[in-house]
């Protein structure tokens, strides 16, 4: 029986997820000069660089899960939903990173501040929920609540600020993630469309809906004596290849921006 061929296709990004574990172990930062220092000068409280090795730290992260669950101790054992939810973690968070790289130096400027506003939106809406909450004001002092405002109300402030300097336009994940398809297929329709496929079919399964499961595989067993019909949906080697094969692909392409932008050069752009 010939060795089926999704298995050396896993163990290929599994063998790379390793190795980008090993590397990000260690922060890294721009050299002086580079195009990404360069970027970095233009928004100095939320730098293009912390935004890039971020994101390429949290999508190796995930696949490093991924590759655990993989290489488990009495073998990997297919899951319908979790697997996929997790290498769309890593898809989006090395997208963030292929976006903020990208572009003109307006682009990914404006990228970046997107980015910057919606750490603030996160960051208020979380102390918003405690300052509501009224056992966390019973629980804390008046000076701790108070403080506890005092940054929220910054983070408010500092989000409309950003948005106000990028004359209010906002973008969605799924925008960021269509741009970066773009670039990470330039050249190859089908691969665009299976990078939209698989976020769309990990969204959905990350938000518990039941339409992917009627588009991976699986079967249907009738009820006896009633007119209800089972389905049992699992994973195959096939859906957990391409999850994780679109998750490393677009992280590799993370590295390799995140590589070539860091060291300085004579023609660092400046566009």
């Amino acid at each position: 029986m010939d060795e089926d061929p999704w298995l050396a296709r896993i163990q290929r990004a599994v063998d790379a997820v390793h190795g980008w574990e090993d590397r990000t172990q260690r922060p890294e930062s721009p050299d002086p000069g580079s195009a990404l220092a360069g970027d970095d000068q233009l928004n100095p409280q939320h730098p293009a660089s912390l935004v890039a090795w971020s994101s390429i730290g949290t999508a190796v992260d995930h696949l490093g899960l991924a590759a655990d669950s993989l290489e488990r101790e009495g073998g990997a054992r297919l899951r319908p939903t979790a697997f996929y939810t997790v290498c769309r973690s890593a898809l989006v968070a090395a997208s963030q990173a292929v976006w903020v790289m990208t572009g003109n130096r307006q682009a990914r400027l404006q990228r970046v501040r997107w980015c910057e506003a919606e750490e603030h939106l996160g960051r208020s809406q979380l102390l918003r929920d405690y300052l509501n909450e009224s056992a966390f004001q019973a629980d804390v002092s008046p000076e701790f609540h108070r403080e506890v405002g005092d940054l929220r109300d910054r983070s408010v402030e500092r989000r409309k600020r950003v948005l106000a300097e990028i004359n209010g336009k906002s973008f969605t994940v799924t925008g960021m993630l269509q741009d970066v398809a773009a670039i990470v297929a330039a050249d190859d329709p089908w691969l665009a469309r299976a990078y939209a496929f698989e976020w769309r079919m990990s969204s959905g399964g990350a938000h518990a809906r039941l339409w992917p499961q009627e588009l991976r595989p699986g079967h249907k067993l009738p009820v006896l004596g009633t007119s209800t019909t089972l389905r049992y949906t699992t994973g195959s080697t096939e859906t957990y290849g391409q999850s994780l094969g679109a998750a490393t692909l677009v992280t590799s392409e993370a590295f390799r921006l995140w590589d070539e932008r860091r060291v300085s050069s004579a023609t660092t752009d400046s566009d």
